[in-house]
């Protein structure tokens, strides 16, 4: 990272894991790195792929050094440090690492991780005589809400079955669900269907909990941004008001069950059936359909796949071929809450443009609001 682009977060470490230090610490350049968590003032998680291996890159403040001294001492037991700068204060572990999910102590051998959220979430693909299935590894305070989702919709409209769970490790086994991802397909015909499973998906009747309109998910992603983005503090705090204000006076829709965290790479189409799929049911619960929707329409924005009104046009029309869609006022409305909240994905994601990909997020927030 140039001098210029470097960012005050109150953690010293956060350079070299945003950096070119990352390289030299792990010692090599065949790095890719898949997401960021960032306690300001305190500490940096980094989920990173170095060649076939997943890595956990820790850094810490000062005041955060003892927290990590344990982490290193945790991992050296299990065997899992790769590379550790105490000074600097870095650590460097695989996720066996990842003290917050304790379950993957128990991840097999032979899994394939899928995709790694720091001291969050690891999905692996588990191959069997019986074929594929999922495992996820969550903090076990988050393993019932994990369940919930699964257990409740038991593989109906189009989603996986749980197999197994384990609430200590924080572990749940769920069905593979084939398909290809529609994220980066503009194929109307494949979004037409998604659409359809979608709408099926909110006509299931389910005793999910229900979520209220997310204010104050609209208030932390407003401080966040502002962290991020300092210059852009009273332009955030305008937007996340107008926003907030929009979700309040929006026309109120139907309870239905929604997946909790809609987006396309969430939808896969098996091109042998031509059947939808939906994964990933951690947030599964019940409310307005305009919030699933408008968060798989903010998500194309911040992916750049908003461009294309076509496509969002061809989902939506396959939703409303069989349920009614939400007042437009509605969907703008919970479009845009999601997009605030989605507008730290460039920073949290480590594109190299994070910054001008954020303003122009900002921009498209304006626009909306």
């Amino acid at each position: 990272m140039r001098s210029a682009e470097r960012i005050d977060l109150g953690v010293p470490g956060l350079d070299v894991l945003l950096g070119d230090g990352l390289a030299d610490l792990l010692g090599t350049d065949d790095l890719v790195r898949l997401r960021l968590r960032v306690k300001a003032g305190t500490s940096a998680a980094l989920a990173v792929r170095r060649g076939t291996d997943h890595l956990l890159v820790l850094a810490a403040a000062d005041h955060a050094r003892p927290k990590l001294a344990k982490s290193h001492d945790r991992a050296a037991r299990l065997g899992a440090v790769v590379a550790a700068d105490p000074e600097a204060g870095l650590l460097a572990t695989t996720l066996v690492g990842d003290r917050d999910l304790p379950g993957l102590r128990h991840l097999p051998a032979d899994a394939v991780v899928l995709s790694a959220n720091p001291q969050r979430r690891v999905v692996a693909r588990l191959d069997g005589p019986d074929g594929p299935a999922v495992l996820r590894v969550v903090r076990p305070a988050a393993h019932a809400a994990a369940v919930r989702g699964p257990r409740t919709l038991a593989g109906r409209a189009g989603t996986p079955r749980l197999l197994d769970a384990h609430a200590r490790r924080g572990a749940l086994t769920t069905s593979w669900v084939p398909g290809r991802p529609l994220d980066g397909s503009p194929d109307p015909r494949a979004l037409r269907r998604a659409g359809t499973a979608v709408a099926d998906l909110h006509g299931t009747t389910t005793d999910l909990p229900l979520e209220d309109r997310p204010l104050r998910a609209l208030a932390q992603a407003r401080d966040q941004l502002a962290l991020l983005l300092p210059a852009e503090a009273d332009r955030v705090a305008a937007l996340a008001a107008r926003t907030a204000t929009a979700l309040r006076d929006a026309p109120s829709g139907p309870v239905v069950t929604l997946h909790g965290d809609l987006s396309r790479d969430q939808l896969v189409v098996d091109p042998t059936t031509g059947r939808v799929g939906i994964l990933d049911l951690d947030r599964a619960r019940r409310g307005e359909a305009a919030d699933d929707l408008g968060n798989l329409l903010a998500d194309d924005l911040v992916q750049g796949q908003g461009s294309g009104r076509g496509e969002a046009s061809a989902l939506l029309a396959g939703y409303a071929a069989v349920r009614p869609l939400p007042d437009p006022t509605a969907l703008r409305a919970w479009t845009a809450g999601h997009l605030l909240r989605r507008a730290v994905e460039p920073f949290r994601t480590c594109a190299p443009d994070w910054r001008s990909a954020t303003a122009a997020l900002l921009t498209t927030l304006e626009d909306l609001c």
